[in-house]
């Protein structure tokens, strides 16, 4: 039960951190491992579906409706 609760403070301060760079600067840039380790003490099965989405993700069409045609996508596909 300690463990948990460490677990959820440590997600909360870290969600805590984020709000406060959006909320002074607008925007902020994450790493993702810092996402990933983010998630995953806010749950141990967060990442167990990124492989099916990361597949669909890529067989999405282009949208023409975007001002890049939709590529924007491309460059978020890396592993």
């Amino acid at each position: 039960m300690a463990a948990q609760q460490r677990a959820s403070e440590s997600y909360e301060s870290g969600v805590e951190e984020i709000c406060e760079s959006l909320s002074s600067r607008s925007f902020d840039l994450i790493s993702g491992d810092k996402v990933k380790s983010l998630l995953l003490r806010r749950s141990e099965t967060a990442l167990d579906d990124l492989e099916p989405f990361r597949d669909s993700w890529s067989r999405m069409p282009l949208d023409g409706y975007m001002a890049d045609g939709g590529r924007y996508r491309a460059a978020g596909t890396r592993r």
